[in-house]
């Protein structure tokens, strides 16, 4: 078996204030606390500040990254270059650099000797595809990194069987891509048992943009209503589309069943999620949400549209439950069959967490890269 000497981590996170929850950077700290259980050293390189975030069995090598009120292509450059820099500053010559982005993997493939590997979530065909495309320039401009990270990356690390389709689309080989699942650290967390005894308590937790179709939360609210269900929802998360979110909310309903929330700490979520009885996913397309895998975690049954890319992680009718696109009524009539069959639910919420015991810990999830890391030195890629 292949020693790693070192791993290095790359890390282009959306707000530097937010180490560990902020764009991928979960991916790359749950990673890495548990490949250093399995005895390799590494090394994280990325825009903290030194008093924010520390693990002391962890190498952290931070640097200042320009501020810019959006997280453009240009910024992402900008980290990349900057974490190259701080490598050959501090004289790192690791066995392999793995980022959490193909954008990332593009420009860091296209100047090292070293393997590079990227875990993905997402595809810009995949991204083309869909109605929310981007601009001609930008289009272009992730093309690009994309041809770069498919042509010079030395593994492409897909977080499910979709994705994995989607790079082939871009022209990957499929001897260079490995699926494995992502994880989540509410695994750990104590489960109190799902107790629903009248008001049913619905949970949204993300962003409040287009591309996440949170309009559908407005013809749930609008169905349930005349179905006349006892319910409350929840909406955590801030976005662009918030206030004439809540506006059209506030006109059409009973304030009281209705409560938003802004973007909330860890500690603060996770006590959402122990009142909650179900996740509602209303994106489209995409990478798997975060949060329904650790709604899962925490025993909640998730109910999402296929192409919201959790089709790897919700098994119909075990755990939740998927619908074609926009079928928001398919949806409601699910939850009213639910309130009128608790013991199903009962079942449904077990699942969810037995589920995510088996398939979402990190320790096993960082023994399958420890594998790939193996397997792409054996083979001599550089």
């Amino acid at each position: 078996m292949y020693y790693i000497v070192t791993v290095v981590f790359i890390d282009t996170i959306v707000d530097p204030k937010r180490p560990g929850r902020s764009g991928h950077s979960d991916i790359i700290w749950s990673l890495a606390k548990r490949l250093v259980l399995l005895d390799v050293k590494v090394v994280i390189v990325g825009p903290y500040s030194h008093q924010l975030f520390y693990h002391c069995n962890l190498t952290l090598i931070t640097f200042q990254s320009i501020s810019h009120p959006d997280q453009n292509g240009f910024t992402k450059i900008n980290q990349v270059l900057r974490a190259l820099k701080m490598l050959r500053r501090h004289s790192i010559h690791p066995d392999i650099v793995h980022t959490s982005d193909a954008f990332s993997a593009g420009v860091c493939s296209s100047r090292l000797h070293f393997p590079v590997i990227f875990t993905t979530s997402g595809n810009i065909k995949q991204r083309q595809a869909s109605k929310f495309k981007l601009d001609f320039i930008s289009a272009l401009f992730y093309n690009l990194v994309s041809f770069l990270a498919v042509r010079n990356a030395s593994m492409i690390v897909a977080t499910s069987k979709n994705m994995a389709y989607w790079w082939t689309r871009t022209g990957a080989r499929n001897e260079n891509i490995q699926v494995i699942k992502l994880g989540t650290e509410l695994v750990n967390e104590p489960n109190p048992r799902k107790v629903w005894s009248n008001t049913l308590n619905l949970l949204y937790v993300g962003r409040l943009e287009m591309e996440n179709n949170p309009e559908h939360l407005i013809n749930v609210i609008a169905l349930l209503e005349k179905k006349r269900i006892d319910y409350s929802l929840t909406i955590v998360g801030d976005g662009s589309l918030r206030n004439d979110l809540e506006r059209c909310l506030q006109a059409q309903i009973d304030n009281r069943r209705v409560q938003f929330k802004n973007t909330l700490q860890p500690t603060s979520l996770i006590a959402e999620y122990k009142k909650a009885h179900l996740l509602i996913i209303t994106r489209e397309a995409g990478a798997p949400p975060r949060t329904a895998l650790e709604a899962l975690a925490m025993g909640i049954p998730v109910l999402a549209f296929h192409g919201c890319g959790l089709e790897d992680y919700v098994i119909n009718g075990a755990n939740g439950y998927l619908y074609p696109e926009g079928s928001v009524s398919l949806m409601v009539e699910q939850i009213e069959w639910l309130t009128m069959n608790k013991s199903v639910y009962e079942v449904l919420s077990n699942n969810s967490r037995n589920v995510a015991l088996v398939h979402m810990d990190w320790g096993p999830i960082a023994q399958q890269y420890l594998e790939t890391y193996e397997f792409v030195l054996s083979r001599g890629d550089a």
